[in-house]
């Protein structure tokens, strides 16, 4: 509950063990289906690698789940995470989208480019395509907030370390590295760069931070 994705991980972890120790078989779409009732993330977190979420059709939901785009060793990227605060949301993400939804009057302009921008952000992944995939990315973040801020009551999980955070990475790409920001619902800011960057973007958000982490990319959801 503090926009640090740990819901991802934790419903997928649980629909995996659930059906493991219920002895009930399972696909990996299955899971991903069961896992998206907890948390839309998790729908991803069951695969390997890079994972798109596939809306589906069907009213009751069974074709919308992830599907593997990428192996994890496919590219060579770091997310580094800046954490501005693991403490509770004072309003949760569930709560948060009912009342965009409900509310905010660029709600609907942002389901309605999601299309052009999951596309573009597919094709500089295939490509390896940082700095297009980078400049997408902060271009969906920031229509995503943009529907937040317009609600009524306006939601604002930044915090001042946030947009801190956020110049600190526009300051380090005028110098010539390649990085990114993007944020869940919530006031912490994750940054993507190529590998051989993370240590020196990392310490740089240190200045503003505490708590930095370099994650890579992954395995997904399995028994141990």
């Amino acid at each position: 509950a503090a926009g640090l994705a740990s819901s991802a991980s934790a419903f997928s972890a649980l629909a995996m063990a659930g059906c493991a120790a219920a002895e009930i078989p399972y696909s990996s779409e299955t899971l991903s289906v069961l896992a998206r009732r907890g948390s839309g993330s998790a729908s991803r977190s069951i695969f390997d690698g890079w994972v798109e979420w596939k809306m589906g059709e069907r009213e009751d939901g069974l074709d919308s789940h992830g599907i593997q785009l990428a192996p994890a060793n496919h590219w060579d990227v770091r997310m580094v995470m800046a954490v501005v605060s693991d403490k509770q949301k004072p309003i949760s993400s569930r709560a948060g989208m009912m009342d965009t939804q409900r509310t905010s009057p660029m709600y609907t302009a942002w389901c309605q480019t999601a299309d052009t921008d999951l596309a573009i952000a597919k094709s500089a992944l295939y490509n390896k395509d940082l700095d297009r995939l980078g400049t997408q990315m902060e271009h969906s973040t920031l229509k995503m907030f943009s529907t937040m801020f317009t609600t009524t009551p306006s939601i604002r999980y930044w915090k001042p370390q946030t947009l801190g955070l956020m110049e600190t990475v526009e300051k380090l790409r005028q110098r010539g590295l390649s990085c990114y920001y993007t944020m869940d619902a919530g006031p912490n800011v994750k940054v993507l760069c190529h590998a051989q960057d993370a240590d020196k973007i990392a310490s740089a958000l240190k200045n503003i931070v505490q708590t930095v982490h370099v994650l890579e990319p992954g395995n997904g959801t399995h028994l141990i």
